[in-house]
Parts: C-alpha cells; structure tokens; sequence
C-alpha cells in the first residue's frame, strides 16, 4: 500500500525521498531551455516545482500521522440489545470496513449535531457502494482497513495522514465503504472482500416464532463524521485514532430499532452514530 506519492504505508521511517524526481524535472526544464523556451518560463516552471509538493521530495514540513481503526466499550464477546419494541437481538459478529479518513476543518458541522435534529438526517449519508480505491492526500487517507468490532484488533495504516506542520483540524470524516483484497486486516477476515459491513446473531421478539439466527451483509457506502474533543494542531508524529464505541452502537438500536427494522440499513447507521474520534501526539 503506498500514498498519494508512491511512498510505503505500512512500514515507518523518515526518508522524504531522494531528490530523484526534482533531478529529472531539472533535467528535462534544461532540455526545454535549449529547445528555445524563454528564461523567464523556465523561472515559472521551477517555481512550480518548488511549491507543488512534488513526489520526487517533501516541499513542506510535514506531520507523520497513523490512521487507527479500533473499538472501545463493553468487550463481552457479543453484544445484547433490547430493541424499541420489546425484541431481544444478540450481535455476535459484527465486522466493518473503513476506506477514507480525512481531516475535517474546523468551521464544518458535524454531522452528529445534525442527528441531534433528526436522526434521519443521516439517511442520505447511505448510498450504494462504487468499488474503487479513493485517492490519498496529505489531509485524507485512501488506506482501506477492516475492522472486528468485537475484538480487539487495531489496524493501522502508518503515516496515512501528513498534513502541513501547524494545520489545525477539528475532526474527520469516516468513508465505510466495501473492502478490497489489499485492505489492512483483509488477511484476518478474507470474507469481508466485497461488503461494508457483515453481521450475524440471534432475535426474537414481535412477529417471530421464537429465536432464531439472522445475518446481514451490505456494500453500501457510509459516510460518518466525528469531531475532536478540542481543535487539534499537527505536528511531529502521532496517531489519528478512530473508534466504534460498542455501548454508543448498542444505545443507538435500543432508541430507534424494531425487530422490523433492525436488519436493515439501522445497523450502518448505528455504526455511523457510534463513530468517535481522536488526535493524539507521539
């Protein structure tokens, strides 16, 4: 997995690269040159160079910062809800995959203050899933992770993130998309290849005959926002750490799902609701 520069994801160090791009762009900007082109071009082309970012060396001083996917709250090992109209749903698998993370400037609502409105207000934020990898940039990862929200796994995409120093963000938005085969995690779940989110239990209640098993996979797409607990400024290295909160998840499907319900799109949406975030220095 590489960044929007080619650069290695997974493994850390702190090469900027070694001047190798710059020195062909030079190279080729002094071939043009003798084709004929005017000095003062060959002034704007290098001006460009130096302030373009380019892949060949970091033109500014950048934050290293990982992108981590984890799950916080009650760790029970399955996960007991009591639907809005009496049901009783066990969760004993429950697995997601997240695409994009992206810094989120500070004069952006959050979409939780929205839910706070109307929880239908996230409805639009569920669409069907495009399977396509989305670009990194230095403020937004296009790592693919998967995540088991019963355990306790935390995969990592390293220095995902590599804003400018100094940039101050209050937050980020989440992309649950389908996974790919190279996501970070595929390895350990090889069935979420292709969904979003796969979930399996047990439900009783209004309607059914007794107990029995469900199970439920979507590869629609979601898209959560979460804030920082106070603007945050980058800089140095650190981790942009990203948690489904299990009691939130759970507290959500007790408020609004029925047995009806509850193995529709109420799920992606409890996780979107359950989405938190957090910046934190090394």
């Amino acid at each position: 997995m590489k960044d929007h520069c080619g650069r290695p994801l997974e493994r850390r160090n702190d090469e900027r690269g070694d001047g190798g791009g710059a020195r062909a762009a030079a190279a080729g900007a002094a071939g043009w040159l003798a084709g004929g082109a005017s000095r003062a071009s060959l002034g704007l082309l290098m001006l460009g160079m130096a302030t373009a970012g380019g892949c060949g060396g970091t033109s500014y001083d950048a934050a290293d910062f990982d992108v981590v996917l984890t799950a916080a709250g009650a760790d029970t090992g399955s996960l007991q809800v009591t639907l809005a109209d009496g049901g009783e749903l066990v969760i004993e698998q429950l697995v997601v995959a997240v695409e994009t993370v992206g810094l989120r400037a500070c004069v952006e609502l959050s979409a939780r203050r929205v839910t706070d409105v109307a929880r239908g207000g996230l409805a639009w934020l569920i669409s069907p899933s495009a399977h396509a990898h989305s670009p990194s940039t230095p403020t937004r990862s296009g790592v693919p992770l998967v995540l088991d929200v019963l355990s306790a796994e935390r995969p990592v995409a390293e220095r995902a993130l590599r804003p400018p120093t100094g940039n101050v963000h209050c937050g980020v938005d989440v992309g649950y998309r389908a996974a790919d085969d190279d996501a970070i995690g595929i390895d350990v779940h090889p069935e979420q290849e292709g969904y979003t989110l796969r979930a399996s239990g047990r439900i009783s209640g209004p309607g059914l005959p007794g107990e029995g098993t469900w199970d439920v996979t979507t590869s629609m797409r979601a898209d959560a926002r979460a804030d920082f607990a106070e603007a945050f400024t980058f800089t140095g290295e650190g981790e942009v750490v990203v948690t489904v909160d299990r009691d939130l998840l759970v507290a959500s499907l007790e408020r609004e799902s029925t047995v009806e319900t509850v193995l529709g799109d109420d799920l992606l949406v409890a996780i979107m609701e359950a989405t938190r975030a957090a910046a934190v220095s090394r």
